[in-house]
């Protein structure tokens, strides 16, 4: 396995991790999500959701 392939297995493997974790807390209404482009390593992760009347998005 090259350097490069491990390093993105690494990279999306922590990034998986955080997300879970962060899907755990629970909050009403948010939803976690987690993204990959593997053919240009691109990696997004935000949330997105309503809290009460109001639209939340975030990039984490």
């Amino acid at each position: 396995m090259d350097k490069l392939k491990l390093y993105r297995d690494i990279i999306q493997k922590v990034l998986t991790e955080y997300q879970e974790w962060a899907a755990g807390a629970k909050e009403p209404g948010i939803q976690q999500c987690l993204s990959f482009d593997v053919e240009r390593d691109h990696y997004f992760w935000f949330h997105v959701g309503w809290q009460g009347k109001d639209r939340d998005f975030g990039v984490m």
